[in-house]
This record gives C-alpha cells, sequence and structure tokens, in this order.
C-alpha cells in the first residue's frame, strides 16, 4: 500500500536532484512543496531552496532544526516537480520538517498570483 502521508504542503524536503528537471550541481537539494496535485494527476510543483540571495524569491534564514545551515531563498525560478510516488522513497525525498507559517503563506501568495 502507498504512503499517502506525504507530500506535505509547506513540507521540506531534500530530494535526490536527478528527479529534477535542470541541472544541478549538487546531489541533494532542499524542496518546499507548494501544492498537491489534483488525483488524477502526480506531479508535486516544487520550489527549490538555493544558498545564493540574490535570488529572486522568498528568502529563508538557516535553521539548524532543519538541518539548513545556510541562508537561503526559495526561488522563483527554480519551480520544479516530480512525482508523487517518489515521497514514499526516504532515498528520493527524506522529510526534513515543517516550513515555518510567514515563510509558507509568502509562497502560496506568490503561488497563487503566479
Amino acid at each position: 500500500m502507498e504512503d499517502r502521508s506525504h507530500p506535505l504542503v509547506g513540507g521540506i524536503y531534500r530530494v535526490r536532484t536527478v528527479l529534477l528537471s535542470g541541472v544541478d550541481p549538487k546531489p541533494l537539494r532542499p524542496v518546499v512543496v507548494v501544492a498537491l496535485p489534483p488525483s488524477d494527476l502526480s506531479d508535486v510543483p516544487l520550489l527549490t531552496r538555493t544558498s545564493n540571495t540574490d535570488e529572486l524569491g522568498v528568502f529563508h534564514p538557516r535553521s539548524p532544526a532543519l538541518g539548513l545551515t545556510k541562508d537561503g531563498v526559495f526561488a522563483y525560478r527554480f519551480q520544479r516537480s516530480i512525482d508523487i510516488r517518489f515521497f514514499a522513497d526516504p532515498n528520493s525525498a527524506e522529510f526534513m520538517g515543517m516550513l515555518e507559517p510567514s515563510y509558507r503563506q509568502a509562497i502560496q501568495e506568490w503561488w497563487e498570483i503566479s
């Protein structure tokens, strides 16, 4: 039976970058889930987090509790998606915790108008 407890909207996951489209020099990347797909679709929209704080997006300070040791940005131009089934595999997407409410709200507001 498939684990449907994840993904969580506002959840931060460390994802294998080979699952994301684009080229990424790092093997793993923190992402935040911005929405869940309708039941007939499988792609989960994400924003990846970069430590390049010059990127346009939602700034997020370092958070040792979430395993994030550097300040970063959930960058608008790094919107990606992965199949929902990867969230059931801890080797593909590891849950790190929930994004703090104020940052989650800023991301949701951007998502709703973009």
